[in-house]
């Protein structure tokens, strides 16, 4: 097997040749600076990301909670009705499901479930609470 480097301004690039077959690998160089500045960026990032999954969780035990709430009261005489209240149990409170489905599946159900949220907790004088309105 033969590898052979070349090297360019800003980035490295090699080449392995073996049996018919030409892979070509770019590598960027960085300088520590630069470095640093995605270090900071990552740290933002990752705050950010770590606020929206907290909203994300007060979002999803609010809707299961209501979800309980009206599934443990039989009120429900509509079929239809209950079948998509189980429907909408079964996708919230799978771990497989992503995100994205368990979102819509509360837009779905509730249609505006933060401002119910902020509602409820205004209604019962909880003070601010989070729901990503913020």
């Amino acid at each position: 097997m033969r590898s052979k480097s070349k090297k360019s301004n800003s980035n490295t690039t090699l080449t392995c040749s073996a049996s018919n077959k030409n892979k070509t690998t770019i590598v960027k160089k960085t300088k520590s600076s630069e470095t640093t500045k995605d270090s900071v960026e990552n740290d933002d990032t990752a705050s950010a990301q770590r606020e929206v999954l907290e909203n994300f969780n007060l979002e999803l035990k609010w809707c299961l909670q209501q979800l309980e709430c009206e599934l443990s009261s039989k009120n429900c005489k509509n079929a239809n009705k209950a079948e998509g209240m189980n429907r909408c149990y079964r996708i919230l409170i799978n771990p497989k499901n992503p995100m994205i489905k368990k979102r819509q599946a509360m837009r779905s159900y509730f249609g505006d479930y933060r401002q119910k949220m902020t509602e409820e907790a205004q209604k019962f004088n909880f003070g601010s609470t989070k729901t990503g309105n913020d």
